[in-house]
């Protein structure tokens, strides 16, 4: 991160050098008191996984992410389900009138220091901009508050080749902070 300690000098000395070109992310922050509640469109519901739902879950995060393309599977997804610190009750979805999983978002609780790490979120593309990708993170924010957490980070893409994430976690009460540096390796001989 920008600005971090001892920032990039085991890297600079390995042959690799900054680069604010492309991508990138920033650590965004909120605190969990004054949660704003749930808000869901009418027929829509928010749902807990379950343990026997693992293809269910990774079909929802590929067309979710398919704009940019996943290779999640049934079988990844299940072994992810048996990592620790997986908790059930931090993976939640957003179901349509007819059943269809479109929104989801997973959190990392770690309970030792009371913060909740939200990744990934997805929402699919024919159901985008009806507020189901800020309900399921509200709803997963009220999660990390029931398990004890005082707050919540999130790291989005900060560039501005990507800024519809940022503008959504903004909107939900999360800071901005420092964001990341990419560091490349000098081709041999550019220093010539």
């Amino acid at each position: 991160f920008e600005g971090g300690p001892g920032r990039g000098v085991a890297l600079e000395a390995s042959g690799y050098q900054p680069s604010t070109g492309g991508p990138f992310f920033t650590r965004h922050r909120r605190g969990l008191a004054g949660l704003p509640p749930v808000s869901l469109p009418a027929g829509f519901r928010l749902a807990q996984v379950t343990p026997d739902q693992a293809a269910e879950r990774a079909s929802a995060h590929r067309t979710g992410w398919s704009d940019f393309g996943s290779r999640l599977t049934a079988a990844s997804y299940a072994g992810l389900m048996r990592t620790y610190p997986y908790r059930a009750v931090t993976d939640l979805v957003v179901t349509a009138p007819g059943g269809q999983w479109v929104a989801s978002a997973l959190g990392w609780y770690d309970e030792v220091n009371r913060v909740g790490l939200v990744e990934p979120v997805s929402c699919d593309p024919a159901y985008r901009r009806r507020g189901l990708a800020r309900a399921v993170n509200v709803a997963l924010l009220h999660a990390f508050a029931g398990l004890g957490g005082t707050r919540a980070v999130i790291l989005p893409r900060g560039d501005d080749a990507y800024p519809a994430p940022g503008l959504l976690y903004r909107g939900i009460g999360y800071t901005p902070g420092p964001r990341t540096i990419r560091y490349v390796r000098r081709s041999p001989g550019a220093d010539r």
